[in-house]
């Protein structure tokens, strides 16, 4: 399955470097206005992925064939017109009211009454926290035959985005000539404020919906590092409800054996309604399917991909880059190796423990296998060196103008002295932060909000300023909390690593246990938090600063050792880090613009993409891997290979069907499209618009892609339509559904 988005939130002591369960599908968004790769993540769960570098960009004017995630403003056409196609702009528009960011990855509207379609992993912390001991979702699958039977998802939030607008001029006219980095990028952080605040106030006013169920804001989107800013007006729908979802077995068919391979047999498809005062949103457009027996993908055929791709940066320099080959990922990597092992221990206490933690588990298997890839793609030396000849191109073409050499020349010795920077401050800050524990990265958060509402609205970070404000704490008091036993277990995870780097005789540690065992410890302070309701967080937060600091709670006082020690070393982060990498990156934008034009992609950061590519096979050791399987091929594998693993064993609802399905129903399929972790979920539709298809994964080959897009085997994953139609009337016995999507 696709990571998630790589999380960026820059410091602050309420941030958090834990990386497990990249699919989980509620990590709240980041802020997007620095480099990735020294930032440290706020959200509770979430992988931050490697950097990358695209080749192309910086030492060519043109970009390889169906490289890119493209903005809608700026659509690849000179790529496109060479595969036949020429989007029109209500195509484009209709594709983007269609598309849905959840958060961490995507989805898309598929019917005029609000269904909505994404993955069963991306939808699979909603089915952890429905279930039950007596009803686990995950293993026994849910299906609602009927509207009153879909399951309220009390933490979910999507949106779409309604339009896009440039803004580039009016957020660059306020650096001054003359302000240091700070400075300017206190400028632009203010700027940005101003423009969503007057924006959420006209799109409310202009709003055709209100009442519950949907909130419309505007959001400034920060492309190139900060060459480019567009304005999104963005609504969101809060009441969200499950209506179909398969067994985990069905969808993730393969277990981790087949996790990033092909051929694949997976049905990763999980279904959604938006509802508005109690009723299913009327979407302005959604997907269709086509009309005809066999509409779908065909071999050959241009395939496009909407969706919220996560995190790359393929515009890193060569001393960015080496950074995160020897020191962020493997510190990554080492995380999630522990986190799975530590969870695999949690499930082997018993039955419930073993439903608690399959969802992480899922999560941590996929990073691990995921960051692998990414670090072993990084330690080619062939990537090394094209990073090395495409920055030097860029270095030559500066060097070759007196007035760019000018404007220019400093960028790369500054971020060059930011990465040594953070190489001196990463330790620490990785120690001291909880990643295992969402508990108590929840009470961090409460203190940086605190701390943010202490602090003048120019002083403040972009998701405390007025213009996110209110958003950042409804979001905080929107969680559904992990079951008691496993948040123990993480709790208690996080205070035996402390005692194993730092010793027993820390005192740091010895104020963290309070005379207690660490497991001990960790089931005093959870018994006794009321940090665990969300009702109360949400009292809490809303009653600001004063609030939180009066408020006495074994937690937040937890908390608050580890604040003295993150707080310094996230504010030199903040303070001396962040502004002078967002500048020098922000330069070597405008450097390339100037020297290659601006017909290339920004990185992705979660914003609405097109990325697109043909249906077709790659060769792999000597055979040639074809772009479909289908249910036949599906039972001969699990004959062939399921005695010797379950995870190749179908669930009874497929044996049940094995007779009655079509043999010959194309079930997932592999495309050239450039994916990242986010896209988890996107839709995929031909050039008529016609949905045919859903992005669930990326193959082995495509790892790097986080560095370096390669047509040659690079390949993005999909479950075809054809196959979730089928699967849904005939395995599922819900042809109501079915018949709905696309109608």
């Amino acid at each position: 399955m696709l990571d998630a988005p790589p999380a960026s939130a820059r410091g602050g002591s309420g941030s958090t470097l834990k990386p497990p369960s990249p699919h989980r599908s509620r990590t709240p968004t980041p802020p997007r206005n620095i480099p990735m790769s020294h930032s440290i993540s706020r959200s509770l769960k979430s992988l931050t992925l490697a950097a990358g570098l695209c080749l192309a960009a910086a030492a060519a004017t043109t970009t390889r064939a169906d490289e890119g995630m493209w903005t809608l403003l700026s659509p690849p056409t000179r790529q496109l017109a060479t595969h036949g196609f020429a989007p029109t702009a209500d195509f484009l528009t209709a594709m983007q009211k269609a598309a849905i960011a959840f958060p961490g990855a995507s989805g898309s509207f598929v019917s005029a009454d609000g269904l909505i379609m994404t993955n069963h992993h991306v939808g699979s912390d909603v089915l952890a926290e429905l279930s039950t001991a007596e009803r686990d979702l995950l293993q026994t699958g849910f299906t609602a035959l009927k509207r009153a039977d879909e399951l309220k998802c009390p933490t979910l939030t999507v949106s779409i985005v309604e339009q896009i607008t440039d803004v580039t001029a009016q957020v660059k006219a306020a650096i001054i000539s003359g302000m240091t980095s700070q400075e300017a990028e206190r400028a632009i952080e203010a700027v940005i404020s101003t423009i969503e605040q007057k924006a959420t106030a006209g799109a409310q006013t202009a709003a055709k919906i209100t009442g519950t169920g949907t909130k419309v804001r505007g959001e400034v989107i920060t492309l190139f590092s900060g060459g480019r800013y567009h304005l999104h007006i963005v609504r969101s729908f809060s009441d969200v409800r499950l209506v179909f979802a398969p067994e985990a077995q069905a969808a993730n068919f393969g277990g981790d054996g087949d996790n990033f391979e092909f051929p694949r047999h997976g049905l990763d498809a999980c279904f959604f309604r938006a509802y508005v005062n109690d009723a299913p949103y009327k979407p302005e457009s959604y997907l269709k399917v086509g009309t005809a027996p066999t509409a779908g993908a065909t071999e050959g055929e241009l395939a496009l991909v909407f969706g919220h791709p996560g995190r790359t940066q393929r515009l890193l320099t060569l001393d960015d880059l080496s950074y995160q080959r020897d020191m962020a990922i493997p510190d990554r990597l080492r995380r999630v190796w522990r986190a799975e092992v530590k969870t695999q221990e949690f499930m082997n206490r018993g039955v419930d423990e073993r439903r608690m933690g399959m969802d992480e588990l899922f999560g941590y298997a996929n990073s691990r296998k995921a960051l692998t890839g990414q670090l072993a793609g990084l330690h080619d030396p062939q990537v090394m060196a094209a990073r090395k000849a495409s920055e030097q191109a860029l270095i030559d073409a500066i060097k070759a103008n007196a007035q760019w050499q000018a404007k220019f020349g400093g960028a790369f010795a500054r971020i060059s002295d930011a990465a040594d920077q953070m190489s001196e401050l990463s330790p620490e800050l990785s120690l001291w932060t909880p990643r295992e524990s969402d508990a108590l990265t929840r009470a961090l958060s409460i203190l940086e909000l605190a701390h943010q509402l202490g602090q003048s609205e120019a002083n403040r970070s972009p998701r405390f300023k007025a213009g996110r404000l209110a958003r950042t704490v409804e979001q905080m008091s929107r969680f559904a909390p992990a079951p008691a036993a496993l948040q123990q277990y993480e709790l208690e995870c996080f205070l035996l690593r402390i005692a194993e780097t730092v010793g027993g005789n820390d005192p740091r540690l010895a104020e963290l246990l309070d005379g207690k065992a660490p497991g001990e410890r960790a089931s005093e302070v959870l018994a006794a938090t009321a940090l665990n309701d969300p009702a109360k967080v949400k009292a809490l937060v809303e009653g600001g600063a004063a609030a939180i600091d009066r408020f006495k709670d074994p937690l937040l006082n937890m908390a608050r050792v580890l604040d003295i020690e993150l707080r310094p070393l996230n504010e030199r982060v903040d303070r001396e880090v962040n502004p002078a990498l967002k500048a020098a990156y922000t330069t070597l934008a405008e450097a390339r613009f100037a020297a290659f034009g601006d017909s290339v992609y920004p990185d992705a950061n979660s914003s609405l993409r097109l990325s697109f590519g043909k249906i077709i096979g790659y060769e792999q050791r000597g055979t040639t891997i074809k772009p479909f399987t289908t249910f036949g091929s599906l039972f001969t594998t699990a004959d062939a290979r399921g005695k010797a693993s379950t995870d190749y064993v179908p669930t009874a609802s497929w044996q049940n069907a094995r007779t009655k399905l079509n043999p010959a129903t194309p079930f997932n399929f592999i495309c050239t499209a450039d994916i990242i972790g986010g896209n988890s979920g996107s839709p995929v539709v031909n050039t008529k618009g016609e949905l045919i298809g859903l992005i669930f994964d990326g193959n082995i080959h495509s790892l790097p892609g986080a560095f370096v897009y390669d047509i040659t085997r690079n390949r993005a994953i999909a479950v075809d339509i054809r196959a979730i139609k089928e699967a849904l009337r005939i395995v599922y016995i819900a042809p109501e559904i079915a018949d709905e999507i696309g109608r």
